[in-house]
This record gives C-alpha cells, sequence and structure tokens, in this order.
C-alpha cells in the first residue's frame, strides 16, 4: 500500500485543498517514486530489450506502451530515476520519449484532468473534483499557475522535467524523440532506430493504436495573454520541441541545448 496517498485520503478537506492549491509536489507522484525506487523498479520489458520509454504524459505515451508491449505500472518516471535505479546508462540503455508542443499538450492535460484521468483513479479522481471546484475554465486555472504551481499534477509537469539527466546535468544527452504531432512518421524511425542497435522488433506493433483521446472542449481558442502565459511558463519546453523539429527525431543532443531545465 502506498503510504503517502493513504495519509493524504485521511487529512481533513480543507487540508487536501491546501496542498493542492500551494502546488506542492504532487503527494501520489511522490509516493510511487520512493516506493519503486525502494524497490529498485524498472519494467520487465526494459530488462529484457535494454530500452528505456521516457513516459511524457499528454504526448501520446500510452499508444506507443500499448504497440511495444510494455506492461506494469512504471509510468511518467524520469530520466533520473532510471539512472538512480539502474546506474549509468550511456552505452548500456537505449532511451526514447514522446514530446508534444507545449501549448496543445497544455490544453490536452486540463481536459483530461479536468475530465477524470486516467481511468477513474483515486488520485486524479481527487485532483478532478479540486479543479472543478476551484476554476471554472482553462482560462482560470492559466490565470492561477506560477512556476510553482506547475507540479500540482503530473500532467502539468514540464516535459523536460522527465529528460533530465543527473548525471549529465541537463537533457539526457542521447535520447531519440517521437513527436506526438508526427507520431506515426517518427514511430516507424523508431522501429528502424531500435533494430540498428540491435533490438528483436518483430513482436512490436508496426502501427500505432489510437488510445487515451482526450475529451472537451479542446477547440477552444485561448486568449492571446493565456498563450503567452503558458509558453513563457513552459519556456525550456518550447525550446526543446523547436530544437527537436530541427533536427528531427533523431537522438543527441547539443550541449548547449542539453543544459536546458524545467
Amino acid at each position: 500500500m502506498d503510504v503517502l496517498p493513504t495519509v493524504f485520503r485521511l487529512l481533513p478537506p480543507k487540508w487536501q485543498e491546501f496542498l493542492l492549491e500551494e502546488g506542492r509536489v504532487n503527494v501520489f507522484w511522490l509516493a510511487s517514486y520512493f516506493r519503486h525506487l525502494v524497490g529498485g523498479r524498472v519494467p520487465e520489458w526494459t530488462r529484457q530489450h535494454r530500452v528505456i520509454f521516457i513516459h511524457v504524459p499528454k504526448a501520446a505515451g500510452m499508444a506507443v506502451r500499448e504497440a511495444l508491449g510494455i506492461g506494469g505500472d512504471l509510468r511518467h518516471f524520469p530520466v533520473w530515476y532510471y539512472e538512480r535505479v539502474l546506474g549509468g546508462l550511456r552505452g548500456r540503455y537505449l532511451v526514447f520519449a514522446t514530446v508534444r508542443e507545449p501549448v496543445s499538450r497544455f490544453v490536452s492535460a486540463f481536459y483530461f484532468a479536468w475530465g477524470g484521468g486516467y481511468r477513474g483513479r483515486y488520485p486524479d479522481w481527487v485532483f478532478a473534483r479540486w479543479m472543478r471546484k476551484r476554476f471554472r475554465s482553462i482560462v482560470d486555472f492559466v490565470a492561477w499557475l506560477t512556476p510553482a504551481r506547475r507540479f500540482v499534477s503530473p500532467y502539468f509537469f514540464p516535459q523536460t522535467f522527465f529528460l533530465y539527466s543527473s548525471e549529465f546535468g541537463g537533457i539526457y544527452p542521447e535520447l531519440f524523440f517521437l513527436r506526438q504531432e508526427r507520431l506515426a512518421e517518427d514511430y516507424r524511425a523508431l522501429l528502424r532506430w531500435l533494430r540498428s542497435h540491435g533490438v528483436n522488433t518483430s513482436r512490436f506493433a508496426s502501427r500505432l493504436p489510437r488510445k487515451n483521446v482526450t475529451k472537451g472542449k479542446k477547440e477552444e481558442v485561448l486568449p492571446e495573454w493565456a498563450r503567452k502565459k503558458i509558453l513563457a511558463l513552459y519556456q525550456s519546453d518550447v525550446q526543446l520541441y523547436a530544437w527537436v523539429n530541427r533536427r528531427g527525431c533523431q537522438s543527441g543532443l547539443p550541449a548547449s541545448e542539453g543544459e536546458l531545465i524545467a
């Protein structure tokens, strides 16, 4: 049993609201992180293929997981988690991640969280209940958001948070990127990249399923001030995504880009 979520359930509602309102790093994510870290847990798929998938929330990660047959409950854990559990990754493991245009990801994350999150899990349900009580719209949420409050839920963590390497002090330098906006094309490139490094891909799906599509008013047009604020709050993601689009999905970051942090 996860201790922190259990304790959180026992807190008075006002205390629960305080933790969420102040944007503390999500207690459920922390509980899961420490539980897995103590157990030294990584997906069996990773040990079998010596490949690590960094599942950035709301960037088409569920489709990739299903296509590759990555099971288990270890989701949304950063590069630095795997470094702590497995030691140095460079030269020992292949690492890839999905990324997404920051504003599009933010809007999708908001409506996904607002709608109850992933299959009605308790942490997502609690967060959705608080969001609906606290905010009338996505614009209200953007107005409330600050750099610290981005960490109120993993859905709003910067993408660079998940890609940060403790060993290199920046974005892990040998990442292969799949862009959510060009997912089918980049997935085919991923399979070729894996095969070129000796990974047997015969059991991987040749095409991606359509998974975890966010329901909500995604067509809502944000006011210009709200869009600018999102871009400012997620500036490291903006820079990273621009670099990936210039470079393509192939792995490797120059030193100046690798220094990006959340």
